[in-house]
């Protein structure tokens, strides 16, 4: 299968490149290469931007398959540019249903859900308060109706794609860094569930979705509370200190999520757990490969 995939050098980019390369398909990568100037996987690359709709057009003549990965992603980074992560996660992706006719895989964010009781499954109201929530949810509304098959997906960690970001404003990732670095962690609030989801499970994920059901899908590996992350964390990396700070003023998620859905529509299930994912990431720090951890490319 021919597959363009937008946003193809990012983190969950790099692996989903790899991914469905191992596996065959004929890859082409367009992204607009924000977050770094040279792009080292073997496979055809375009570089552009998703709002150029005469290249967008361009690249996707001849493809049987999109992975619209491009996107602002997270609170913070579309808050700070707001009518950026409007154009690039929600007009692209309406132009996109309206001049693409092959399957789309759209990973979408479970920020939609914002906060609620119980165990989410797709049927839950989404009522996201952030602007990188809200932008993700007009576009899940834009592809109602398509060839698509959308993702909302829990909280990535782990290392992904050889030549690709790590990045440490993820919350496995950023925890287990600081407390090999730091020897200390600081937790706020810390009763409120997160949803956490390797990195490579999102990739195969992805690589499921372009032949299965058309439909929306949590996906989630684990639910966790961020003191029992922290716990997990200061286990794996003795002599961790863990602070307690009041919860997040500007950050009231707290919800927990169910991926049953996905698992048996599609023939996909979770391998790597949060634990591998500490692992994997105390052993990147300790490398001493991420000296200059306060580098732009480490975090949106």
């Amino acid at each position: 299968m021919k597959v363009l995939i937008t946003g193809g050098a990012g983190y969950l980019g790099s692996a989903t490149v790899e991914v469905l390369r191992d596996a065959g398909h004929d890859v082409t990568v367009y992204d607009s290469l924000r977050w770094t100037d040279l792009y080292l996987e073997d496979v055809r690359f375009i570089r552009g931007d998703v709002r150029d709709r005469g290249m967008l057009s361009s690249a996707l003549a001849d493809q049987d398959a999109v992975v619209w990965l491009a996107a602002l992603v997270g609170d913070a980074a579309c808050e700070r540019n707001c009518e950026e992560a409007w154009q690039v996660n929600s007009d692209a992706v309406l132009w996109l249903s309206d001049n693409f006719y092959g399957r789309i895989v759209f990973p979408s964010t479970c920020s939609v859900y914002w906060r609620a009781e119980g165990l989410l499954d797709e049927s839950a109201k989404c009522h996201a308060e952030s602007v990188y929530g809200r932008t993700k949810m007009v576009a899940e509304h834009s592809l109602d109706g398509e060839d698509a098959v959308v993702f909302r997906l829990g909280t990535l960690f782990g290392i992904g794609g050889k030549h690709g970001r790590f990045r440490m404003d993820l919350v496995v990732n950023g925890m287990t860094v600081k407390a090999v670095m730091d020897r200390q962690i600081t937790v706020h609030g810390g009763a409120q569930w997160r949803h956490h989801l390797h990195v490579l499970d999102a990739a195969t994920a992805i690589k499921a979705g372009l032949v299965g059901r058309p439909g929306t899908y949590n996906l989630v590996g684990e639910n966790m509370t961020i003191s029992d992350l922290a716990s997990a964390v200061a286990k794996a990396v003795p002599g961790t200190e863990i602070l307690l700070g009041p919860p997040p003023e500007n950050d009231p998620r707290d919800y927990q999520v169910s991926g049953e859905k996905a698992v048996k529509a599609l023939h996909w299930a979770p391998e790597q757990t949060v634990l591998y994912g500490i692992d994997e990431v105390r052993e990147l720090a300790a490398s001493g490969r991420l000296a200059d951890r306060e580098s732009r490319r480490l975090t949106n």
